[in-house]
């Protein structure tokens, strides 16, 4: 009987979607364009600056691949939008942060995954796992469906694992006895925001586990994802009640697996409205437990995670380690950043009102990056973020 890849490779023309672009959601942070955003100019009859301040940021351009249109965009949508900006992380509630809807639950996507990196990393230090552990890619890639815009076949060549590829964004190992570490695999989830090592790693651990160390974090109730039986509902929805059960016949029955592959997915909006729900929390929530990462108050395990959040060189900076995540209309990004001065920051932005035909230009522009990494020390661009609140 084949197995869940060789029917992968078989089917992959009909489990790819345009709606799951390659994944920017774990685009190495960048440092703000030169000049950033303008404070709103002042009207010329001298009227309430408030107000126009309202107004600039309720009507004006909502150009998702610049900063100041992230600006209106979320003035626009202030109840399926979050922002939380500390500039200094050892004083969250201090006079410049600035919190927006931040005790809203969104949807988040893959920066849920913080939930399972904060687990492996308590998992570590209390000598329950071990990050040189062999892990056959047969097991990780059991979790794998190919509606993740392409980030298994790029952890597998950033891993150098030979691979069939028979489209780009669609791959399996060519050796499913070929090993991983756990480590290795860990930061697939991260790097590349690989939902199948996610799967795996909550699958090994247990939701317990991972429950238990989101709320040692500060992230309080978190809800613990299933990636691969949430996406499975939008080939069959008749199996959206239950991911569990989903992913798990998946996993263990090639046949019923095959059935779901032949389908065709629904279009954008249909497969929206599927996925809604499948990762969620509050800009507070993301908020809490990057502080505590920022600041080292989570100890040995803080370090490790960090270790894999702070996977790119970031110039101007000590560090930044975040983990994005993006589905059909939804976009968050949480980050914990060190300066160079010694003095930690942290940011989230959550919007769950992308535009169908704005997406994948906003995905590729990074400029709700560009907004936030300026809204930590700048007064004027957090000023704007409030909108005249």
């Amino acid at each position: 009987m084949d197995t869940t890849s060789d029917i992968i490779l078989e089917l992959w023309k009909y489990v790819t979607s345009p709606c799951f672009p390659p994944p920017h959601h774990s685009h190495p942070v960048r440092r703000p364009r030169p000049g950033g955003l303008c404070p709103p100019t002042p009207p010329e009859d001298g009227g309430d600056t408030a107000r126009h301040i309202t107004t600039a940021c309720r009507h004006g351009d909502t150009d998702l691949t610049e900063s100041s249109g992230w600006v209106a965009h979320l003035a626009a949508h202030p109840d399926d939008s979050a922002v939380f900006i500390i500039p200094d992380a050892t004083a969250p509630d201090g006079p410049d942060t600035v919190r927006k809807n931040a005790d809203t639950p969104l949807d988040i996507a893959s920066a849920a995954k913080a939930i399972h990196l904060l687990a492996y990393a308590d998992a570590i230090t209390d000598g329950t796992i071990d990050p040189d552990t062999p892990v056959p890619v047969s097991e990780w890639e059991s979790f794998y469906l190919p509606l993740d815009g392409g980030a298994h076949a790029a952890a597998l060549a950033r891993l150098g694992i030979d691979r069939r590829e028979p489209s780009p964004g669609v791959a399996v190992a060519a050796d499913p006895d070929t090993t991983v570490t756990l480590d290795y695999l860990v930061s697939t989830m991260i790097i590349e925001s690989d939902n199948a090592a996610a799967d795996w790693l909550a699958d090994t651990l247990g939701e317990p586990a991972l429950t238990a160390a989101a709320t040692r974090a500060g992230w309080d109730n978190p809800h613990i994802p299933n990636y691969l039986g949430s996406l499975l509902a939008v080939l069959d929805p008749d199996s959206a009640g239950n991911p569990d059960a989903a992913s798990r016949r998946y996993r263990e029955d090639p046949e019923w697996a095959a059935t779901i592959l032949h389908r065709a997915s629904g279009g954008c909006s249909e497969q929206r409205d599927i996925l809604r729900g499948t990762a969620t929390a509050t800009a507070g929530d993301l908020a809490a437990v990057y502080t505590r990462l920022a600041t080292g108050e989570l100890g040995p395990a803080g370090d490790i995670a960090r270790r894999h959040l702070e996977h790119t060189p970031a110039p101007g900076y000590t560090a930044i380690g975040h983990k994005g995540g993006s589905l059909p209309g939804v976009l968050a990004d949480a980050m914990e950043i060190r300066r160079e001065d010694g003095t930690p920051a942290v940011a989230v932005l959550i919007s769950t009102a992308i535009p169908e035909a704005d997406y994948t230009d906003t995905l590729a522009a990074f400029a709700w990056q560009d907004l936030i990494l300026q809204a930590v020390d700048s007064h004027d661009i957090r000023e704007q973020l409030t909108c005249g609140e």
